[in-house]
């Protein structure tokens, strides 16, 4: 229960609940931070396991509007622009257009799948980084939306997820338009759609646990940023798997988590089938990474906004 003090200084703008196994020291920082902001929601039950659950449920209740919060947000990115969103149309055409020149004119390449091969691996990688990164500052951020008025931490890991793919979804008819201009219609192009789901299927529960720990260590968001640098270069995004020489140990692309992604999005595209070791290894990421995120989320919710 809140306080009378703190009801007054807050005015009617914050919900404080909050369990008993927090100590003195998190209860002050967390009085300090509801005074300061008065539209800080804090939901901590003493069983985290109830609490979890109910925000799976409002999750579930409040789908539909997650995801057009999401869309949201995106619009207001570009909130007084002329273009809008279609800016992000616009830079994958320049993008496009700069490879294509630079693949026939520089690097001799007349291989018209090629270019349809790193456009959309370009497109993906964008997808997958960002949603990554921006996930180790989902709750850490000052203006995180779990810190804002009546949303539940479970929420977060879903706009955001949102948020990116609607990104994604603003690039896919130059994708498309790729895949029919230089490969023409082929019925492998509907696999595009499963792919894309389970890979968001690992996404979700992925920023859920890189969010908790980034809430807590501070220097994982650049870390995360370094590393998947890191991953872009030993990803096929430019380069393909079949160009890698003879000898070269073949665990540098088995082991990346990456390349199954962007397999299963990219090989329906370019008229092929993922092949069912793909998607094999994807559903087990699946499996693992949920159950992991499950366990985090449970085990540290209740710390989350102390953190922030």
């Amino acid at each position: 229960m809140i306080s009378k003090s703190l009801s007054t200084q807050l005015k009617g703008h914050c919900v404080f609940v909050t369990d008993h196994t927090l100590s003195k020291q998190e209860k002050k920082v967390l009085r300090r931070k509801a005074i300061a902001a008065r539209e800080i929601f804090i939901t901590d039950a003493a069983n985290p396991k109830a609490s979890t659950l109910a925000d799976v449920a409002t999750v579930i209740n409040r789908f539909g509007a997650i995801l057009r919060e999401g869309a949201d947000d995106v619009l207001s990115r570009y909130r007084r622009s002329f273009l809008g969103p279609l800016w992000n149309v616009a830079g994958t055409l320049v993008f496009v257009t700069g490879f294509m020149i630079l693949s026939k004119y520089l690097f001799k390449i007349n291989d018209p799948s090629h270019i349809a091969y790193v456009a959309c691996g370009i497109v993906f990688w964008a997808f997958i980084y960002s949603t990554l990164a921006e996930g180790t500052g989902m709750y850490g951020s000052p203006t995180s939306t779990s810190t804002g008025f009546h949303l539940s931490f479970a929420e977060t890991p879903v706009r955001l997820v949102a948020r990116n793919f609607v990104v994604l979804l603003l690039g896919a008819p130059i994708l498309l338009g790729l895949s029919f201009w230089f490969i023409g219609f082929h019925w492998q192009i509907f696999l595009f759609i499963p792919g894309v789901i389970l890979v968001i299927l690992v996404l979700v529960p992925g920023t859920v646990i890189l969010g908790v720990f980034g809430a807590r260590l501070r220097d994982l968001p650049p870390a995360v940023a370094s590393f998947l640098l890191f991953g872009f270069y030993f990803s096929p995004v430019f380069w393909r798997a079949v160009d890698i020489p003879q000898g070269t140990p073949q665990l540098i692309l088995y082991l990346n988590p990456f390349y199954y992604f962007l397999e299963l999005m990219r090989t329906p595209l370019l008229g092929g089938v993922p092949t069912l070791i793909h998607y094999v290894v994807v559903l087990g990421l699946i499996v693992v990474v949920w159950t992991v995120a499950i366990l985090v989320f449970i085990r540290f919710r209740r710390r989350i906004i102390y953190w922030s």
